[in-house]
């Protein structure tokens, strides 16, 4: 997922596009259904109902201050830089979570 993103800020086609929109897709299939079962076997059975509130609070208060904080960011920067930009924190997202 994290490739396909920081793929679109080289795209050069509109064929590469849908090729990398189709990987993209199917990377964000998987990681949403891992990142559930991920967080429900890290967090402690005694907790895990406060745990998963929160981890499904998470992902609505992203859902919905994302696209007001694209958008004021492609005002600022360019399309291939805030693509770089998700793809930095994706990795460092990945690193993190491997240690």
């Amino acid at each position: 997922f994290v490739l396909s993103v920081g793929s679109f800020a080289f795209v050069t086609s509109i064929a590469f596009l849908f090729m990398m929109r189709i990987v993209q897709g199917i990377g964000w299939g998987f990681s949403t259904t891992a990142t559930g079962t991920i967080a429900t076997d890290l967090i402690p059975p005694k907790r895990r109902g406060e745990g998963m509130g929160y981890f499904g609070l998470s992902g609505n208060i992203a859902l919905a201050f994302g696209p007001s904080l694209g958008l004021t960011l492609v005002d600022v920067i360019t399309f291939p830089q805030l693509f770089l930009i998700c793809a930095s924190g994706g990795l460092i997202a990945f690193i993190l979570s491997s240690t």
